[in-house]
């Protein structure tokens, strides 16, 4: 469970980076890195489909109970509609109106969602504050960039992709 969390977050951020990626070679990593996770998050999640209602001891859910209620916890720490879906989903939901299993999470025309850099940290945080650590990092990341993210938005003209990027790194550098 906490490997497809991670991952499907991972996956959705790395969209909001894209365009902080300025050179060929860099460009080329991060798509590698994007098609990587993504692949992984495939896995994982057609591992979990495969085990969807099988319960999960000690609890009384299944597999897909557990799957939609993270998913569920997950859009409410990140405050940002729904990013996060379940397995089983409302046909609404589903890819392009025509499903209800969703391996592959994704807005009604089957893109993938991009999540902005204050969801990720309230999602990591577990606070739904993205300046209030907890969570995953109850003391909060190195540095001060969650102190510095409050007057970037997806419209601010500059900065944005910048912190996206920045972010990701010590993201990645603090779990490593």
């Amino acid at each position: 469970m906490a490997a497809n969390i991670f991952t499907s977050i991972m996956v959705t951020f790395e969209g909001a980076m894209a365009p902080a990626v300025i050179g060929n070679a860099q460009q080329e990593l991060l798509s590698g890195i994007e098609r990587t996770n993504a692949a992984e998050l495939g896995v994982i999640r057609g591992q979990i489909l495969a085990n969807v209602n099988a319960t999960v001891p000690p609890y009384a859910l299944t597999v897909g109970e557990l799957v939609n209620m993270t998913a569920e916890a997950v859009n409410l720490r990140g405050r940002c509609g729904v990013k996060e879906e379940g397995l089983v989903v409302a046909l609404q939901l589903g890819a392009e109106n025509r499903t209800r299993v969703n391996v592959v999470a994704g807005d009604a025309n089957s893109l993938g969602y991009i999540r902005t850099p204050l969801e990720v940290l309230r999602i990591l945080f577990g606070t739904a504050n993205a300046t209030v650590p907890g969570g995953v990092f109850p003391a909060g990341l190195p540095g001060n960039i969650y102190r510095q993210i409050q007057p970037y938005t997806r419209e601010s003209p500059k900065g944005f992709e910048a912190l996206a990027l920045e972010l990701a790194v010590i993201i990645i550098i603090t779990l490593d």
